[in-house]
């Protein structure tokens, strides 16, 4: 419901500005994580095992687009992350102790985006090309993170019986994530636009350190013009 309505009242502001084209939409896509790990010497990208490395996006977004070349959009978005770790412990006389680590993370993300349209002059004398536009951007998102981690704890005596015990924790925290883009939008009627989107972004948390905190995204969409 707070989603709904703050779609609206940001369909509200939109159609006060007189925009020369506003629309609605929905995108999605996959997303590929990574660790980077920022110090003295730049930035260092690394893998992580078992971390779930791919997750599905969702947004619905309002996209303004200027009479100057300027598009400026704001939507809202969610991602899912499952991430698992075993690790396996030796007893004593034979025994053995399991432990299973799952980690899960969802991101409600609010989206602000700023972009520029750099179409080449050469694309207006094509038929095809002169209902592409081509922009570059940059976003910026508030996120709130829901984590949900459990812990199963195994043992396994010299008789072969088995004890289990689960723990889970959930923990909310709020941060922030930037990220540049690049947006074609092709204009299908005087209604209807698709989209594809490729972007990277980049999440400031250090709240799990071992966790990939950026990402590369492809993404498609479809939207329809009220104005």
């Amino acid at each position: 419901m707070k989603k709904t309505l703050l779609l609206a009242f940001l369909v509200g502001i939109a159609l006060q500005s007189g925009a020369q084209q506003l629309s609605v939409g929905y995108m999605t896509g996959i997303s590929n994580w990574k660790r980077v790990n920022i110090n003295g010497n730049g930035p260092v990208i690394r893998n992580i095992p078992n971390e779930g490395t791919t997750s599905w996006r969702n947004e619905a977004f309002i996209r303004y687009q200027s009479k100057k070349n300027l598009a400026f959009e704001g939507g809202i978005s969610h991602t899912k992350r499952d991430l698992d770790e075993i690790v396996y412990i030796m007893g004593c006389f034979g025994g053995k102790d399991s432990k299973i680590e799952e980690l899960s993370i969802s991101y409600t993300a609010l989206n602000i985006g700023l972009q520029y349209k750099i179409n080449p002059p050469l694309w207006m004398k094509c038929p095809l090309l002169e209902k592409l536009r081509n922009y570059i951007g940059v976003s910026f998102s508030p996120i709130l993170a829901n984590t949900l981690t459990k812990h199963t704890y195994t043992s396994y005596d010299i008789a072969a019986s088995m004890q289990q015990q689960a723990i889970e924790n959930n923990t909310r925290y709020i941060t922030l994530s930037a990220g540049l883009n690049h947006t074609l939008v092709y204009q299908l009627n005087k209604h209807f636009n698709l989209l594809s989107r490729v972007g990277v972004d980049y999440i400031f948390s250090g709240r799990y350190n071992t966790v990939a905190n950026a990402k590369g995204s492809v993404n498609l969409g479809i939207s329809y013009n009220i104005r």
